[in-house]
């Protein structure tokens, strides 16, 4: 199972509002085994995975439990590029969340969002490929902040009536900062994660509008979304292979290369211009899979440790350690406890 990624300029927002709370951008770089000028192109992109455990690592430094709110207030239009652009020029507003559903790819593939209209209410639902709601949470609030702060700019609506909030994990231990943000009714521990408003506030009229700017602008963004899908499959197909063999045993990177078509060099050659490498996605396969796994209270771990290749449990466990700093023992009790 593939995590899908976010864009080098969502993640670099991310490093800026963590470092306005205190910690030091190189070391912010280092966890994310990245350098500057890789999150200076918008083409690039960063593993979900590796997004999510930079979350974590930085609510632990920061003891800001909530830090993914903060990541959503400081969205702007501007922080979206070209799309945010096209959205501030749409006609309404449902123009504009139908605009960033179609092009969300080119922020983050984590997720998806969808508009849903039923008699005088709507919602924006947002569906994420992990079913964890407590790790997705940092993720969760920021997409959430985000669309709240961004459908106040573009309408110019200091306070957006929002009907209610919303989310499928557990409520903090304060919550002053979701009340903020929010101002509305919020309700923890839902199916789903999704935004309500009244269905007639989509049709409010964008001060901004401009069908040409708009026009003009899809077509680049439609190209974006073309670049994105050629960039995308090296390591989609690799990590769907690699899966695929993890519990028969792990595949050399000449054996995965035969079976993408290429050659082991040229296999090598487009990993290390996506700047990862067949270890590291191999590694984040197991991660994913690992969460996945543990999710199934029928599964022993002894038996998870074979599904991801690894000789015995105790190696699976240190391994897991390593990536989470709890074993996964540890791990699943949290989930069958419903805490993080």
């Amino acid at each position: 199972m593939d995590l899908g990624h976010f864009s080098a300029r969502y993640t670099a927002t991310i490093v800026t509002v963590a470092e306005h709370q205190g910690l030091d951008r190189n070391w912010l770089l280092q966890h994310l085994a990245l350098d500057e000028a890789y999150l200076k192109l918008s083409i690039n992109r960063v593993p979900s995975l590796r997004v999510i455990e930079l979350l974590h690592t930085i609510i632990a430094a920061t003891g800001q439990p909530c830090f993914g709110l903060m990541v959503g207030d400081s969205f702007k239009p501007g922080t979206f590029d070209i799309l945010g652009l096209a959205a501030m020029c749409s006609n309404t507003l449902r123009e504009a969340v139908l605009l960033n559903h179609r092009y969300q790819p080119l922020n983050q593939t984590l997720g998806v969002s969808r508009l849903e209209e039923q008699g005088a209410h709507a919602a924006v639902v947002w569906t994420p490929r992990l079913q964890d709601p407590e790790r997705l949470r940092p993720v969760t609030e920021a997409v959430m902040a985000g669309y709240a702060g961004i459908g106040r700019w573009i309408t110019w609506h200091a306070q957006q009536p929002l009907l209610k909030m919303e989310f499928r994990h557990h409520a903090p231990q304060q919550t002053q900062d979701y009340e903020r943000i929010f101002g509305c009714e919020i309700e923890f521990g839902a199916a789903r994660d999704a935004i309500l408003v009244e269905r007639s506030f989509l049709d409010t009229p964008l001060q901004q509008a401009d069908e040409v700017t708009v026009r003009v602008l899809r077509r680049q963004l439609d190209f974006r979304l073309q670049s994105l899908a050629r960039y995308e499959s090296v390591r989609h197909q690799l990590a769907g292979y690699l899966q695929s063999q993890l519990a028969r045993e792990i595949p050399s990177l000449q054996r995965a290369s035969r079976a993408l078509g290429c050659s082991e060099r040229t296999l090598r050659r487009r990993l290390q211009q996506e700047n990862t490498s067949f270890r590291e996605i191999l590694d984040d396969v197991r991660r994913i899979c690992a969460l996945e796994y543990l999710q199934r209270g029928e599964l022993e771990l002894a038996d998870i440790a074979q599904l991801l290749g690894y000789q015995d449990q105790s190696t699976f466990t240190h391994a897991f350690r390593n990536w989470f700093d709890v074993t996964p023992g540890i791990y699943r009790k949290s989930l069958m406890g419903g805490r993080p």
